[in-house]
């Protein structure tokens, strides 16, 4: 880990919210930069999810809990990404697997 990752980590701890787990208001949510939510969470459209899937199966990685949206997510918008999830990016990671 970077010392730039590390200090959101410490960040991200030390003013973490129960209260605002799951939610995208959450004080504590808005300190993430967008970097580092792209180097520690999948997250895009379909063939960038797709692709980061596939690199997380090929370093090991035997278990990923997919999250639509935060509890607070606009329900278009995570209907919208379910949808893309079970038509595009799993069908897709399926037909690759041996």
């Amino acid at each position: 880990m970077t010392d730039e990752d590390r200090a959101v980590v410490l960040k991200l701890a030390g003013e973490y919210d129960m209260g605002g787990h799951a939610s995208s208001a959450a004080p504590h949510a808005r300190h993430l930069p967008d970097a580092f939510v792209d180097r520690f969470a999948v997250v895009g459209a379909s063939d960038i999810v797709e692709k980061r899937l596939r690199e997380l199966s090929g370093v090991g990685v035997d278990r990923i809990v997919l999250v639509w949206g935060s509890r607070d997510a606009d329900p278009k918008a995570v209907e919208t990404s379910v949808d893309s999830l079970s038509a595009e990016v799993l069908p897709a990671l399926r037909a690759s697997t041996p």
